[in-house]
């Protein structure tokens, strides 16, 4: 860790994103928190088969997630004169965070000529496991209303990447052999959790010298934070230090929860960082349709809640801005 100095190291600024090149590098300590999902259905004749006759399986689904740094991590100072970047200085740093995830699954299948369940399943399986994670700091500009705080004019955007990772390796997935009739068939699957993208905007200045106070998170729907130090996900040009985790969280939503095929934890699980781009699951498919146009990405991002005739959907969590010596 070196001293703060207030002078550039790098070429003319970019949208006033030149006096970005403070400390050499930092410690960054501190940094936790939490997600919750949960998604049901009313279970009535209405709801059940809004989809039709033949509407399928439901599902309905609750998820808590807590996350909390181990030890400390070294944010370092990376110079972006050369392209790639807003100009000025980006500082990066790798981690490892304690994730801790409990998840339930109900599914059902209900058959609306007889207006009876054919059969319902709960599955309950969780996971406390360390996970890499990266740190990121560019400048940005520009004017941004985001979940509490307004930024105008430059600042910093910082964003906490935590890798996907292995949950579960055996959960009964349910599906319909329709058209024949209606009955279950339940297929054993592995379950992996995408990772999440945490942002903040700051003020730009010296990182020891931001107050909490001045310190605005972000939406869940991730912005572009580039810097050339990033090692995660072979990333060689300058990139997000983990691309496919934040391209899953745009399209499904923070922390969502994927099936793959059956493995064993400890022995053939998926490693971290290791899940290509993914469809369904999430906040996008738990709040879905039916929510008079709210979806999981708008603000105020960490509280949402939906209540509609057939759908109950709720979000919240939040982070902790760390300490940074």
């Amino acid at each position: 860790m070196t001293v703060p100095y207030l002078g550039c190291c790098c070429e003319d600024p970019v949208e006033g994103c030149g006096n970005t090149c403070f400390a050499s590098s930092y410690l960054v300590a501190g940094l936790s928190g939490s997600y919750a999902l949960t998604r049901s259905m009313p279970q009535t004749d209405d709801c059940l088969c809004r989809g039709g006759d033949d509407p399928g399986v439901w599902a309905d689904t609750e998820l808590n997630v807590d996350w909390t740094q181990s030890g400390t991590l070294t944010f370092t100072r990376y110079n972006l004169s050369g392209g790639g970047g807003s100009g000025g200085c980006c500082y990066y740093g790798e981690g490892t965070v304690t994730v801790t995830v409990q998840a339930v699954s109900r599914q059902y299948l209900y058959d609306c000529q007889t207006e009876s369940f054919v059969c319902q399943t709960e599955e309950t399986f969780g996971r406390t496991v360390d996970v890499p994670c990266c740190l990121t700091a560019v400048c940005a500009s520009g004017t941004h209303d985001e979940c509490v705080k307004s930024f105008n004019g430059t600042h910093w955007l910082v964003s906490l990447s935590i890798c996907d990772f292995a949950v579960a390796g055996s959960v009964e997935s349910m599906t319909d052999n329709r058209p024949n009739t209606p009955s279950c068939i339940l297929t054993p699957r592995g379950v992996v959790c995408g990772g999440a993208v945490v942002q903040w905007r700051a003020p730009l200045k010296a990182f020891p010298s931001i107050f909490r106070s001045e310190v605005g998170q972000r939406s869940l729907f991730p912005a572009g934070a580039l810097c050339d130090g990033n090692t995660y996900q072979d990333s060689d040009a300058p990139t997000n230090c983990m691309e496919v985790v934040k391209g899953n969280q745009n399209s499904n939503g923070p922390f969502a929860l994927y099936g793959v095929p059956e493995f064993s934890i400890g022995q053939d699980e998926p490693q971290p960082c290791t899940l290509g781009y993914a469809l369904g699951g999430g906040a996008a498919s738990a709040f879905g349709t039916g929510c008079g146009g709210v979806t999981w990405s708008d603000p105020p991002c960490w509280g949402l809640e939906c209540n509609s005739e057939c759908l109950d959907a709720t979000q919240a969590g939040g982070a902790s801005w760390p300490t940074i010596t």
